[in-house]
């Protein structure tokens, strides 16, 4: 996955998944996976000209399994969920072109 916030750094990362090898997303699904599940690793953290102050990389997933427990959406929502999450980014993304306009 790319551009994971707090890459390295929570506790708990929310992540959309797929469930199945079938093509679309009505199989996808939102879990909370925990930073010290088996399996879970990071890249290096982004070089970028602004959000300095949020860490951000690559997370990689190596056959990590969660328990039923961790499903925050069930399959068929996680697209919606991650929908909603862009929309309120968009503030956020919208407020760092701001900053870099006015260190510009």
């Amino acid at each position: 996955k790319a551009w994971v916030s707090l890459s390295a750094e929570a506790d708990i990362y929310f992540t959309v998944v797929k469930t199945s090898d079938a093509p679309g997303h009505t199989d996808m699904a939102m879990i909370a996976i925990p930073a010290d599940a088996p399996g879970i690793s990071f890249g290096p953290r982004y070089e970028t000209p602004s959000y300095n102050f949020l860490p951000m990389s690559e997370m990689y997933l190596d056959k990590v399994v969660v328990s039923e427990d961790n499903i925050i959406l069930p399959i068929g929502q996680g697209l919606q969920g991650s929908l909603m999450a862009i929309d309120i980014a968009r503030v956020s993304i919208a407020s760092g072109c701001c900053g870099l306009m006015q260190a510009a």
